[in-house]
């Protein structure tokens, strides 16, 4: 099989609400992201700028401590869209629910190496530490768009709080266990 050094760019304009408007309701952050194993594309700008980066970059945080399986977390690392946040019975976490497109691949951790398996077998190599500084760059610049947008107004469903609230937390937790 052959191997690949893998790239991750975040095309960090442009990021945006799901209406392309600073809209307090809207709790996704959505943009453009590049993946790719070598030569093979995983996902790319040309895909759209539909992706729910905020639960992207959340995901990719998580895949910092271990590795990721096809079909964990609700069936994508990259998902299109994430129409439902709920607090995990652990209330620390958060399950993202959205549509069925998005983008996944594996990830697996050996020695100092993180290793993407893309769907037809395509592997891509990158060392730990340069990993981590994607993930993290990538997570940056989502917070920093949540940072300069108006305050969220939260509905009276309680589910989108607490979603939110955990979502929060989650990310918290995680930005600085590996910044």
């Amino acid at each position: 099989m052959r191997t690949f050094q893998i790239v991750i760019v975040i095309n960090i304009l442009p990021l945006h609400y799901s209406r392309r408007t600073d809209d307090p309701n809207d709790l996704c952050v959505h943009g453009a992201i590049n993946v790719k194993t070598g030569d093979k594309v995983i996902v790319n700008e040309t895909d759209g700028n539909r992706w729910t980066l905020s639960a992207a970059a959340l995901n990719f945080m998580r895949t910092l401590g271990g590795d990721h399986e096809t079909g964990d977390l609700y069936g994508q690392l990259i998902p299109c869209c994430g129409f439902a946040m709920y607090p995990a019975e652990d209330v620390e976490t958060v399950d993202i629910v959205g549509c069925g497109n998005g983008f996944d691949w594996t990830i697996r951790h050996r020695n100092n190496e993180v290793i993407h398996i893309a769907d037809r077998g395509e592997q891509g190599s990158i060392s730990a530490a340069e990993y981590r500084q994607k993930v993290m760059h990538i997570a940056e610049a989502v917070e920093r768009f949540y940072n300069t947008s108006a305050p969220k107004v939260m509905s009276e469903d309680q589910y989108d709080e607490e979603g939110y609230e955990s979502f929060w937390r989650e990310w918290r937790t995680l930005k600085q266990k590996w910044l």
